[in-house]
């Protein structure tokens, strides 16, 4: 994304339409803040044992870095297509705005909404879950010892250091 914005941006424009940033930045959050909810209705309505919360929404609604895809249609449209030179610096304000506001304060959100910690059953799936991982990658590296690519004693060590930290 920053590679994009530093190739096709005129920063001369992009300091003229920070007039509009607020309005665009505004819209863009609203838009999310609607977009979200009404997509879940189907699924709520539908699926009401595996309803979305409130909580889950915002947190979808604010971790929703729209930055890259956008940047890219920008990037993609036509030269002759009219106002492109004024949808580069405003897509660009809303890039760097998602990449500075959101992605730095998503975790104060989540600790808002009290979703910074598991539950003890996401904890045990989560504890699976990396015994898979842990057991997949040993079984690998165990493979490759026996086969001569790796040194059975950096193996042995490894492995257990894994195994360690997988506790």
């Amino acid at each position: 994304v920053f590679l994009l914005v530093g190739v096709f941006v005129d920063y001369s424009t992009l300091f003229g339409t920070l007039k509009y940033a607020p309005l665009v930045l505004a819209l863009v959050y609203l838009a999310r803040f609607i977009a979200v909810p009404v997509s879940l209705i189907p699924n709520n309505f539908l699926f009401k044992a595996k309803k979305v919360s409130f909580p889950f929404q915002a947190i979808l609604c604010w971790g929703g870095l729209r930055g890259g895809l956008a940047m890219a249609l920008v990037v993609l449209l036509p030269a002759d297509f009219p106002h492109k030179q004024d949808f580069m610096p405003l897509t660009t304000i809303i890039v760097l705005a998602t990449l500075m506001l959101n992605a730095t304060t998503i975790s104060t959100v989540m600790k808002l909404f009290k979703l910074d910690k598991l539950s003890e059953y996401d904890k045990h799936v989560f504890q699976q879950a990396i015994n898979l991982i842990y057991n997949k990658f040993l079984s690998t590296f165990k493979k490759s010892a026996d086969e001569g690519v790796l040194s059975p004693l950096i193996v042995s060590s490894t492995s257990h250091t894994v195994l360690e930290r997988a506790k």
